[in-house]
């Protein structure tokens, strides 16, 4: 798929997602990650997405016929630090975003420890 990936979008998403994520705030995320939380609007998504160096260690190419079909981000999260959001690319009026919300929809059910009280 050629559709390039939306800045505007995938900012919004991984902001979203880190929010839910990491209810403490931005300084709880770690440091390789946290850029992902406040992306810059003036630069493309390319540049955080693999192969570029940021994305190292954090995002996957998700691969389909045609070419690539998303990207899988382990931005984890302060419970659980294989938390991956996955986009997922598709048409839409030539801005490409879609978001898989499999992994997602379990921060929703997450409490932070702290709310969740003494174990």
């Amino acid at each position: 798929m050629s559709v390039p990936l939306a800045m505007p979008q995938f900012a919004r998403a991984c902001r979203a997602f880190l929010r839910l994520a990491y209810p403490e705030g931005p300084d709880s995320i770690p440091e390789r990650k946290r850029v992902y939380f406040d992306l810059p609007g003036d630069l493309p998504a390319a540049d955080f997405l693999p192969p570029a160096p940021v994305a190292e260690g954090v995002g996957q190419i998700i691969s389909g016929p045609g070419g690539i079909r998303g990207y899988s981000l382990r931005l984890g999260s302060a419970t659980f630090p294989h938390l991956k959001l996955k986009l997922q690319l598709i048409d839409y009026n030539r801005h490409g975003l879609g978001l898989h919300g499999g992994h997602a929809r379990c921060l929703l059910a997450r409490k932070p420890a702290a709310a969740r009280g003494p174990s």
